[in-house]
């Protein structure tokens, strides 16, 4: 993982990501560059991972094709009804979104944004 990602790193704490912000933001000034940052709702975050896309990630981060492969069954025939008030809605299959509770989750979560990290720090 990129070293600006702090979740699932152990002894790092929101403090650590919050002092290297600002550290990054003061360098950026002190050298007369403009910096911006994206921020992600973690909450809705899960339920939006594209599995197709989180493989992609993984196999060109580098993983075995077995984890991918145990990662992509993790994920499959997931299903999802909504309900609203009285109303139920058929059974659908749940192409993107990372079970929430699983520990696993917050794992591929950090991994399927490290494109982005990498591609930030360029």
């Amino acid at each position: 993982m990129h070293m600006s990602q702090f979740g699932s790193h152990s002894k790092s704490a929101c403090i650590d990501a919050g002092l290297t912000l600002l550290h990054d933001i003061n360098r950026c000034h002190a050298i007369g560059l403009k910096c911006g940052m994206v921020l992600l709702d973690v909450q809705g975050f899960f339920n939006n991972i594209n599995h197709a896309r989180l493989a992609a990630v993984l196999r060109n981060c580098g993983f075995h094709s077995s984890l991918v492969d145990w990662v992509e069954d993790f994920l499959r025939d997931r299903k999802v009804r909504l309900k609203f008030n009285s109303y139920i809605a058929e059974e659908r299959d749940q192409l993107v979104r990372v079970p929430q509770g699983s520990p696993l989750s917050p794992i591929l979560s950090a991994l399927y944004t490290s494109p982005l990290l990498e591609l930030s720090s360029s």
